[in-house]
């Protein structure tokens, strides 16, 4: 006698089913508001730090303008053609390394080109980096610093 066969059967969100199971037990550690690439991005973290998450989303997940945007926190690099801008790259690249060693799952580095067009572009870019080499960055400190 062959064995029965077994469909999987996918279960759509029934937003009635849903809010009756919020609303028997109210209280949560964290409620997001927004199912797009941040709030989703919000509750997976509060959800993996084992807080009692709830993400709410009025329409469909990433319908959002988050979903549409890219995320990236590239620290401002392209700003140390002025040098003006040199502190708010630093303080930019403090903060982007944090988010790689808080949040490893969520931020990584990816290698990109900076193009240069004009005359002296290059050594704009290389004297700014020099500036945060001085200012306590260390090559180390950089993703792809051997590359």
């Amino acid at each position: 006698m062959a064995a029965a066969e077994v469909k999987p059967t996918v279960k759509g969100l029934n937003r009635t089913e849903a809010l009756a199971s919020i609303m028997q037990d109210p209280v949560w550690d964290v409620v997001v508001v927004g199912g797009g690439a941040t709030g989703a991005g919000v509750a997976l973290d509060a959800a993996s730090r084992g807080l009692k998450t709830l993400l709410l989303e009025a329409q469909d997940f990433s319908a959002g303008t988050s979903s549409r945007s890219t995320k990236l926190i590239h620290g401002g690099v392209r700003y140390l053609k002025n040098p003006r801008d040199w502190g708010l790259v630093h303080d930019a690249l403090v903060e982007r390394k944090r988010l790689i060693d808080n949040c490893p799952q969520l931020v990584h580095a990816e290698p990109f080109v900076l193009p240069c067009f004009k005359k002296w572009e290059r050594e704009i870019y290389m004297a700014g980096l020099g500036f945060l080499r001085r200012n306590g960055w260390k090559r180390s400190d950089w993703p792809y610093a051997d590359a």
